[in-house]
């Protein structure tokens, strides 16, 4: 159903979910990326050594807050790859959704353009919100639940 228009039209994004069905003999060694409209290269799934499942994902939702912010129009690219696994592995790609959560209003935090979130962004960030947190949680080790 096309919401655009309507009350339900998302035009900012907030987050985005990918809800996919893939079939694959090797599930560890698929890498899923997702290209936003502004071209923003999200990757929801890394490879990885340790599992071995042939179950493929069922129904499986992945999710990303990484174009938080952008219009929400456009192309989107879904890309799976195998990069780990032996060569002749072969799977598809069952019934797949993109479901998009956002406003039809700019985020305050969009209005002057784009945060830049590099390494220093989050160095200074994190580093005085988490020494506020450990040194509030070791006063008083009851009250605090991390």
């Amino acid at each position: 159903m096309d919401a655009k228009g309507s009350f339900q039209e998302v035009k900012y994004l907030e987050h985005v979910q990918l809800q996919t069905n893939i079939n694959y003999p090797m599930r560890g060694a698929l890498q899923i990326y997702l290209e936003s409209p502004a071209g923003t290269r999200v990757q929801l799934l890394s490879s990885r050594k340790l599992d071995k499942s042939d179950k493929g994902f069922v129904n499986w939702i992945f999710m990303s807050v990484m174009t938080w912010g952008e219009l929400a129009e456009g192309v989107w690219v879904l890309t799976v790859l195998d990069m780990v696994g032996p060569e002749g592995n072969y799977g598809n790609i069952g019934e797949t959704t993109l479901i998009l959560y956002g406003t039809q209003q700019i985020p305050p935090h969009m209005k002057d353009g784009p945060r830049m979130y590099d390494y220093n962004y989050n160095r200074i960030h994190n580093g005085i919100h988490a020494s506020r947190s450990a040194s509030n949680m070791y006063r008083n080790h009851n009250s605090y639940y991390l």
